[in-house]
């Protein structure tokens, strides 16, 4: 058997912009999207992927079908890595628990903890603790 690193593009890439949420992060500042997107197109945005083995397949059934094998590679690789989602439309204070505990070990060290969601705006939680939307990514 052979191995093969994949290496994904980011949304920004894929619509022609350079990234630039983490650089923004860890300045200690977030950006409102440029494109919000959630719901349905978020789902579709993450099912097309950022892989281009996967953006080559033009038909969804295609990339259906090329996520699905990579998705069973991986289980089969390594199965006890994979954890349960929770729904990503909510965010709560209990969500920042681990953010917070890496957040009291790094001190001023740590510029900003983020959590993100399904939604269309960033919520503040605490200091530099926020809940951010995941087209964050790639505003």
């Amino acid at each position: 058997m052979e191995f093969v690193n994949l290496t994904s593009i980011s949304r920004a890439e894929i619509a022609g912009k350079k990234p630039a949420f983490l650089k923004t992060a860890f300045t200690g500042k977030l950006v409102k999207p440029r494109l919000a997107m959630i719901g349905d197109e978020l789902v579709h945005a993450v099912l097309v992927g950022g892989y281009p083995e996967m953006l080559r397949r033009e038909n969804s059934r295609r990339r259906q079908t090329w996520a699905r094998d990579y998705v069973k590679a991986i289980v089969q690789w390594d199965v006890r890595d994979i954890a349960e989602i929770e729904k990503l439309d909510q965010v709560h204070a209990n969500d920042f628990k681990g953010t917070r505990k890496l957040l009291d070990i790094c001190g001023d060290d740590l510029k900003l903890g983020v959590e993100l969601y399904d939604g269309t705006k960033v919520v503040p939680f605490g200091d530099r603790l926020f809940a951010a939307p995941m087209s964050c990514l790639w505003s």
